[in-house]
């Protein structure tokens, strides 16, 4: 695999030899590091107040976070159970879609549970087992109902 690094000469690029699975864990500490400021600011902590009908006693206050688990999302790698909710997903495709199913987030090749690079519309159900996925390119994955 080489990748366009800058254009010398006559306007002809320049190539390099890139390690994929360096590339891969570099852009996964990204996208992860993204993924959980995103997750802090999409939990809304509620308040419940309850007290007995006496006087003298004192209200408890419970506060319980409410994730919002969107029933669609973008391109990035994603918590399931966490940030997207297991399920059977829908895109329309856009020609140059890569996604993955994902056990653990090393970046190893062991963690691809499936994937595909689809031409079109595609379809994907991520299970509660499935610890993450990713996807590139694909455009808005929609939760079917």
């Amino acid at each position: 695999m080489f990748i366009v690094i800058g254009a010398c000469g006559a306007g002809k690029p320049t190539t390099a030899p890139v390690d994929p699975n360096a590339i891969r864990t570099q852009i996964a500490s990204t996208v992860i590091a993204g993924i959980m400021q995103t997750a802090q600011a999409n939990v809304t902590p509620t308040l419940e107040v309850t007290s007995t009908p006496e006087a003298t006693s004192t209200p408890e206050f419970t506060a319980t976070p409410t994730v919002k688990s969107p029933p669609s999302f973008g391109d990035g790698t994603w918590r399931v159970g966490i940030d997207i909710e297991p399920g059977t997903y829908r895109i329309e495709g856009t020609g140059s879609c890569y996604w993955e199913r994902l056990s653990g987030f090393t970046g190893a090749l062991d963690d691809i549970i499936a994937n595909d690079l689809p031409n079109g519309p595609s379809i994907v159900t991520i299970l509660p087992s499935d610890i993450g996925f990713t996807s590139s390119r694909c455009g808005i994955w929609v939760l079917q109902k």
